[in-house]
């Protein structure tokens, strides 16, 4: 894989392939890509080996390419890469730091549009997830309404690869749901916001079982593995954000926070805790005046406190929080300055006098 990294001729044929007008050749070019990316996660970040400054930058143009491919109207390429980058971009099987750590480079080493399209990817994931627990509230109703079933079964499908056959096999996945418990407790867990990696991908599998076994021929256990692919949450939990937190500690550059407030945007329920919010608070109020670095992390409260109010939920750390934007406001920079006011602003759903 160096060897492909190293050879421009090489990797320019690959780069051009992974824009093909076929979608069989732009698999092949991102499987590529993929596993260029995962042997490189193994041996610089699993056995902690210095990272050579030759490859530093084409692996960063493997991660954009890959990224760019989020583009497509396709599903099928939505897909693809959905699922690409959780086991090669993102390995989910790795323990949560050494997870972390290659989120965390991926995202400093993310270009605009790539990291619009990992904001899109999460998403497009979130949205579906709703879909879906929706459908779910109504099996486990008294009386399940059939037909409100088959209209969402028929939305769930819309996002999954061969439409036709794919209602079908959803329609037979509600059936199965409705008869076994075990499914839909497995669903449901799946489907929970606070739910953590492990114990994600451990539901997805005891769920799997219960559809069959792998083969070429069963279309239903295909199909009920692509949904949960795209609704399962096995890159980002509250430990992860914990893990996140602790390597931006350690971080003094405005740039280097700006992974956080792109999580921020996407992940908000898994920063609602006191110690981690706390330890946010206690970045800000750091001195310093490196470009971005508190405009970053206000950006960050920004996003948070759009999913919930800080003010509610938070009292006494929405309180310090208060204290340091009405300092920034008077006396940070005009950059510093106009966050402190957005964030006070969306903070409050009823400004008083004193805001």
């Amino acid at each position: 894989w160096k060897m492909v990294l190293t050879t421009p001729l090489l990797f320019d044929i690959l780069k051009e392939r992974n824009m093909d007008t076929k979608y069989a050749i732009r698999k092949e070019a991102l499987q590529g890509f993929s596993l260029i990316h995962k042997s490189y996660v193994t041996e610089y970040f699993q056995q902690n080996q210095f990272i050579p400054d030759e490859i530093k930058e084409p692996i960063a143009v493997v991660k954009n390419k890959i990224l760019h491919g989020y583009y497509m109207k396709n599903v099928d390429d939505k897909i693809l890469i959905e699922r690409v980058f959780v086991t090669c971009l993102v390995p989910y099987n790795m323990d949560t730091k050494t997870r972390m750590k290659v989120l965390y480079q991926l995202l400093l080493d993310l270009d605009e549009y790539a990291n619009r399209a990992f904001i899109e990817l999460q998403r497009q994931q979130t949205k579906l997830r709703k879909l879906v627990f929706d459908w779910l509230k109504i099996h486990k109703q008294a009386e399940p309404n059939k037909s409100e079933i088959a209209s969402r079964s028929y939305a769930i499908a819309a996002s999954l690869p061969e439409q036709n056959k794919a209602k079908e096999f959803i329609m037979k996945f509600s059936n199965h749901i409705l008869k076994d418990n075990e499914i839909m407790a497995c669903l449901e867990a799946i489907l929970s916001k606070d739910i953590s990696c492990a114990k994600c991908t451990e539901k997805i599998q005891a769920l799997l079982k219960k559809t069959g076994s792998a083969s070429a021929t069963n279309f239903y256990f295909s199909t009920v593995k692509n949904l949960l692919h795209r609704i399962a949450s096995v890159t980002v939990d509250r430990e992860a954000i914990e893990a996140i937190v602790e390597i931006v500690e350690t971080k003094q550059k405005g740039s280097e926070i700006f992974p956080l407030t792109t999580l921020s945007q996407v992940f908000p329920v898994h920063f609602q805790n006191d110690l981690i919010l706390e330890d946010l608070v206690d970045l800000l109020k750091r001195y310093t005046n490196e470009p971005g670095y508190k405009e970053n992390i206000l950006k960050t409260f920004t996003h948070l406190c759009a999913y919930k109010s800080l003010n509610e939920n938070f009292p006494q750390i929405n309180a310090d929080l208060m204290g340091i934007c009405k300092t920034l406001a008077m006396e940070g920079t005009p950059k510093q300055c106009k966050q402190a006011v957005i964030f006070i602003c969306n903070n409050q759903k009823e400004p008083s006098m004193e805001v």
